[in-house]
């Protein structure tokens, strides 16, 4: 199946983009006063199209960071263990980064080599 799309056709979804860019810029440039007190714009059904699909692709994006960073910030979670395999580096009770990450990742369940990693650049004891 070949798709066949007319020129007039690329260049409409080109424009909108611009044109959608554009606005949403505009918006995010201005406070909510400033944007109350604007002419209203008219827009193609394109432009208000590529609008939502930007919005809604923003929304999904800073959704889905907010709810892995939540995961991985909640304790026991990958920062509160990384922070931890830190803390026991630092007492200097082990000679070595690698003996450090084999004797504790599994009491603070994580992998040798995730431990290993977390101990990297730390300065030593």
């Amino acid at each position: 199946m070949t798709l066949n799309f007319k020129k007039e056709t690329l260049d409409a979804i080109v424009s909108a983009d611009k044109e959608s860019t554009r606005i949403l810029e505009m918006m995010q440039n201005s406070t909510l006063q400033e944007l109350f007190n604007m002419e209203p714009i008219q827009v193609t059904g394109r432009v208000l199209l590529d609008i939502c699909v930007k919005l809604n692709k923003d929304f999904r994006t800073k959704a889905a960071t907010k709810a892995v960073n939540w995961r991985h910030n909640k304790p026991g979670g990958s920062v509160d263990k990384k922070e931890q395999i830190r803390a026991i580096w630092a007492t200097g009770k082990y000679s070595t980064r690698d003996i450090c990450a084999e004797e504790e990742h599994d009491a603070l369940g994580m992998s040798f080599a995730t431990a290993r990693k977390a101990l990297r650049n730390t300065p030593n004891p």
